[in-house]
C-alpha cells in the first residue's frame, strides 16, 4: 500500500516567508526544518496531496516566490491556509 503524501505550508515566525513542501510524515518534516532553523517555525495548513498539488500551489503562486519552495505571504496563501485544517492527518 503506498503512503499518502502531504502538502504542507511553513511560515517562518508569525509574520515571516512561507515554505510550501511535501512529505509523507509531516511531524517528521516539521522537525528537520525547525532543527535547521534558528527562527520558530509555525505549521500553518496541510493539505492532501502529493507533488502534483504543490507544483500547482507553486506554479499558481509563482509571482510571490521568493527563492525556491520559499514563498512572501500573501492574501491568496491565507486563503489556503483559512480552507485547510493543520491538525486534520495523521502523526501529528
Amino acid at each position: 500500500m503506498k503512503q499518502r503524501q502531504w502538502v504542507y505550508i511553513v511560515q517562518v515566525g508569525n509574520d515571516g516567508p512561507v515554505k510550501i513542501g511535501t512529505a509523507m510524515d509531516v511531524a517528521q518534516r516539521m522537525s528537520q526544518l525547525q532543527w535547521a532553523s534558528v527562527e520558530l517555525l509555525h505549521l500553518r495548513a496541510v493539505i492532501p496531496g502529493g507533488m502534483d498539488v504543490e507544483k500547482r500551489l507553486h506554479r499558481e503562486l509563482s509571482r510571490h516566490r521568493l527563492r525556491g519552495e520559499w514563498f512572501q505571504m500573501c492574501d491568496e496563501i491565507g486563503q489556503i491556509i483559512a480552507t485547510a485544517d493543520a491538525g486534520d492527518f495523521p502523526g501529528k
